[in-house]
């Protein structure tokens, strides 16, 4: 399968070292450059602005799908900081969070997660329970930046291991090291 469309999803925050932010924004250089349209959670913060504008100066589509009447955190409230994107290629406003993912998924082919927090789990594992339920076959990478993710992984493995999930469903993750093994296996259709 070629794909075409992948949903990123990744911090509202930049994190504490400048490697997330350089992974997010080589990431959006790299998939607009191969020509992949870019899905994500349409806000302006974070290492998810960092990868939707560094996609958009390398020419990329970039789409944004946005919880209707979302605010973000109180302190971006408090200092009024617009956490949606404009500038985008479309803006699709959903309902709230959960159609949010739904949408997500149903624009995208593959999945790509960077380091994120509580709405990046969120989103991961609503589209690993998807596949688990086999609402669709479409694969997931997990850039596994400075060992962000190895705990996640032992989790997986010991959910397997201890009788909770098979063995096939816990490998439906591909972690990953770089963005360039995450740049090539998208584009093998992998």
């Amino acid at each position: 399968m070629v794909v075409k469309k992948v949903v990123v999803y990744l911090g509202s925050a930049a994190g504490n070292s400048p490697v997330y932010a350089d992974n997010a924004a080589e990431l959006g250089r790299r998939l607009a450059q191969a020509g992949v349209e870019i899905v994500y959670g349409g806000a302006s913060v974070g290492t998810m602005w960092t990868m939707a504008s560094a996609a958009i100066q390398a020419g990329g589509r970039v789409t944004g799908v946005f919880p209707k009447n979302f605010k973000g955190k109180k302190e971006s409230q408090d200092r009024r900081i617009e956490v949606r994107a404009q500038g985008l290629a479309e803006m699709i406003e959903t309902p709230d969070l959960a159609s949010r993912v739904a949408k997500m998924t149903e624009l995208s082919q593959a999945c790509i997660v960077l380091p994120g927090s509580y709405g990046t789990m969120h989103e991961l594992f609503c589209w690993l329970l998807g596949h688990q339920l086999r609402e669709h076959a479409k694969p997931v990478f997990i850039l596994n930046t400075d060992g962000y993710y190895d705990c996640l992984r032992e989790l997986f493995e010991t959910m397997a291991s201890r009788g909770f999930m098979s063995a096939a469903d816990a490998a439906i993750p591909c972690f990953c090291s770089t963005v360039d093994e995450i740049i090539a296996k998208v584009l093998a259709g992998e």
